[in-house]
């Protein structure tokens, strides 16, 4: 998977879970875009 597509993801990631309204479902989202900023930097890494 390219890196480009990884921001995206995360970037969408973070869109869709600042614009619901219920919490757990934001909190599941910033985890998600968390787990894939560290997989694009672990992959920038190594």
């Amino acid at each position: 998977m390219k890196t480009n597509y990884i921001f995206a993801a995360i970037l969408v990631s973070s869109l869709i879970g600042a614009f619901i309204a219920s919490r757990s479902m934001k909190t599941v989202f910033a985890l998600v875009s968390g787990a894939l900023a560290l997989y694009a930097l672990l992959r920038q890494v190594i």
